[in-house]
Order: C-alpha cells, then structure tokens, then sequence
C-alpha cells in the first residue's frame, strides 16, 4: 500500500456513500421497471396460471434484476471515473487501498460481496415457496441475517480505519472524496 495515499486520502463519509448508493438504486429500479414492462411477454410472474415456484421466481430476478444490478456497479467502479452515477454526483470514487484503479475483476468481487445482502433476501422470500403464495409462512429466519448484515456493512465504515465496508474489506478498497 502507498503510504502517501493513505496519509492523504480523504475518504468518503457513511451519509455521502449511503446517499450515493440511494441515487444508483432508484435509477437502477427506474431501469429495471422499463425492462421489466418490455420482457412483460415472457415475465413468469405475470404469465403464470398457478404459483410459480421459488427456483424458476429466482432465476427470473437473479437474471433480470441481481445480474444487471451487479454489472452496473462492476462496470461503474472499473471504468475510467471508478464510480457509479451515485458516487459521481457525490464527488466519490473507489480505489484500492493504494489509491490506484481497480480492474473488472475485483469491481466484480467488490459488487459480489456488497449485494451478498440484497441477494438473501431474495432466497429468503422466494423459499421454499414464495412468501406471499405460502399459505402459512410465519417468521423466515433468514430475515435476520439479511438485516444483521445491513446492519454490519455500514457499521464498518465507521469503524474502520480506511472507512471500508465489508465488500471494500475483501476487495482490498476503499471510497475516496474528490472534493479536495
């Protein structure tokens, strides 16, 4: 790690981060709303005489929702401005540890981890059935993880040296403030 950098590095704060991942989420489901009314034909949600099971629900959002999701991010913070849309109207980037680029490789890694909580959740609604098709579906444990870890994720960045979430923490990152 250059020790200059991480002298000098101004990292950006938990309200500017979480406000930066707001904006990419509502543009991200605004998105997602348009592509969901265009695959409406095949849509197996909307298409569908009896329930549809939890495996073939999930494979619809994992490939029409958590993919491009995912491949935003991955692209955004491997790209030449390292941030999302979010982070750019925010004047916030990420960088390694070092204060370099990262590659495609790890910005998927890093998009990986940061929606392991996003993705539970999915698992925990949609099995062994669908929540709202279970007609006694009573408590899902798998609640709590999911909100244990949004709990734990932003928890990190406060506590944290570097300012690093989980997701940064595995992928070696941090998010930096470009106001200087």
């Amino acid at each position: 790690m250059d020790s200059t950098f991480h002298q000098s590095a101004a990292y950006a704060g938990l309200i500017t981060r979480v406000a930066a991942y707001t904006i990419d989420i509502v543009l991200l489901f605004a998105g997602i709303a348009v592509s969901q009314g265009i695959l409406r034909g095949i849509n197996p949600l909307l298409n569908s005489t009896k329930p549809i099971a939890g495996r073939r629900l999930h494979l619809w959002v994992l490939t029409t929702v958590s993919l491009p999701i995912l491949l935003y991010f991955a692209l955004c913070i491997s790209s030449h401005s390292q941030a999302t849309i979010g982070m750019r109207l925010l004047h916030i980037g990420v960088t390694s540890l070092g204060g370099t680029p990262i590659g495609f490789g790890w910005a998927v890694l890093r998009s990986l981890v940061m929606l392991i909580p996003f993705e539970l959740n999915h698992v925990v609604m949609f099995y062994p059935k669908p929540i709202w098709t279970d007609p006694k579906p009573g408590f899902r444990y798998g609640f709590l993880v999911t909100s244990a870890l949004m709990i734990i994720y932003p928890t990190s960045i406060v506590v944290t040296q570097n300012h690093q979430s989980i997701h940064d923490l595995i992928a070696g990152t941090t998010v930096i403030s470009r106001n200087n």
